[in-house]
């Protein structure tokens, strides 16, 4: 069918979580709960009607295959490749973004932001990495104002809403709202498209496109503004018609503020949104594997108010690395039962496992010596991450559960193994204590 933009009520908010040893945060379970349905079942993690083309997709798909669309940006070609995808994907889930809806975002901006302030709403309390922080750059570089060195706070909303995980039709109507609200005039219209054109860009090897994203936006506004009934006063329903009868030729690109319509894996269909629904197992194979965890800043806000220190997610770079890790250790081919085994008769008689004991259980599983001295570093690597006191060591316990999950076998038969090993006395009831629970979470977390 015809590309169209409807108005969109689904919301998937992520919860944010407090680490409070030993006491576990609610938000932390619902976290983990969650998580954990990917990482302890290695095989759930990713890596595993007609629409008229955008101009010169055809050609590029025979000549460059891995060049999926290509659009023509004032003259200039701006290429999007499945590469770019997974750039945009990581950005928003690293700059916190993604679970964001589209009119959360940069709320509380003033009508000049500053780039410092830009940075800091968008990055997170844990602030990006690097490509997130390159990315943002970028797109403020082409919004500011030179005469102030600052950014229209609503063509960065506007910008910011692309890595919002929220549809088209509700980015495209946050824009309205934020720029309008009722109402756009030319010179409105000119800056929603050029600050979505600016965020679709620059998530792209672009480079120079500066002065064609705004040639561009330009225009695109007259050609809005001159198929609708009221020239000085464009609504979102004057938008949504002009896409329809005709936007949808000029501007493609605008499908891809969408970001389930980047493409991937060889993919060089712009999908519908009617298609969607059909295709929720197909778009989470594509979903980069991400979870949020938050600490005790040490001040009495709840929840909710605490600080953003770690914003994980797994690349399929990542999980090509993961899976290399599995298979080579030795690991992937045996149960978690016997791994815990092994780790318990290695450990002293207080429960610890020291760095040499550590060493003994995981060159029993290596194939040969060259994969052990290969994975040996990044297994000590992990080793690390249960050590809360230098002195004692880690608690066996804990180590092994967590490496449990390089282990064979289902998430369920791994989470049994791992629930025994916090028993807590010799009557032992099948019941976890407050603590035994914080530190059965831990492990996997970690």
């Amino acid at each position: 069918g015809t590309p169209r933009t409807s108005e969109l009520t689904s919301s998937r908010a992520s919860p944010t979580c407090s680490d409070r040893a030993p006491t576990p945060a609610p938000a932390l379970l619902k976290i983990w709960s969650r998580t954990v349905q990917h990482l302890l079942s290695l095989k759930e993690l990713p890596g595993s009607g007609q629409r008229t083309e955008p101009r010169a997709i055809a050609a590029t798909q025979k000549q460059q295959p891995n060049k999926m669309f290509a659009f023509d940006i004032s003259g200039l070609a701006l290429e999007v490749a499945p590469p770019d995808t997974g750039r945009v994907r990581l950005v928003a889930v690293t700059s916190g973004l993604l679970e964001a809806r589209p009119h959360e975002i940069g709320a509380d901006f003033p009508d000049r932001v500053a780039r410092g302030v830009w940075l800091r709403a968008c990055s997170g309390g844990g602030g990006g990495n690097g490509d997130a922080q390159a990315y943002l750059n970028d797109v403020f570089d082409a919004l500011q104002d030179p005469s102030d060195g600052r950014g229209d706070g609503g063509e960065l909303r506007v910008a910011a809403a692309l890595l919002s995980g929220a549809r088209k039709s509700e980015k495209l109507a946050a824009a309205f709202e934020v720029l309008g609200p009722d109402a756009l005039d030319l010179n409105g219209v000119a800056r929603l498209l050029r600050a979505a054109l600016a965020s679709i860009a620059f998530a792209t090897d672009a480079t120079d496109i500066s002065q064609a994203i705004n040639r561009e936006a330009a225009s695109l506004a007259e050609d809005v503004c001159a198929n609708a009934e009221d020239q000085n006063e464009i609504t979102f329903d004057d938008f949504g018609n002009w896409y329809n009868s005709r936007g949808f030729e000029l501007a493609p690109w605008l499908e891809l503020l969408d970001l389930t319509k980047w493409p991937v894996d060889g993919r060089g269909e712009l999908q519908d949104e009617s298609d969607e629904e059909e295709e929720d197992e197909e778009t989470a194979s594509r979903a980069v594997v991400a979870f949020e965890v938050a600490t005790d800043d040490g001040t009495t806000q709840d929840d909710d108010g605490q600080v953003l220190v770690l914003r994980a997610a797994f690349s399929l770079q990542a999980v090509g690395r993961l899976r290399d890790l599995v298979m080579g250790s030795g690991l992937g081919d045996c149960d978690a039962s016997v791994l815990c085994g092994h780790a318990a008769r290695a450990a002293t008689a207080a429960g610890r496992l020291d760095r040499r004991a550590f060493a003994s259980v995981i060159a029993a599983f290596a194939p040969d010596e060259a994969s052990a001295e290969r994975h040996a570093p990044f297994l000590h690597y992990l080793y690390g991450a249960f050590v809360r006191d230098e002195q004692l060591g880690p608690d066996a316990a804990e180590v092994a559960a967590g490496l449990s999950l390089l282990c064979a076998g289902s998430k369920s038969s791994k989470l049994a193994v791992a629930w025994e090993l916090f028993a807590d006395g010799d009557k032992w009831d099948g019941a976890l204590s407050r603590r035994g629970l914080w530190r059965y979470v831990r492990s996997f977390l970690a």
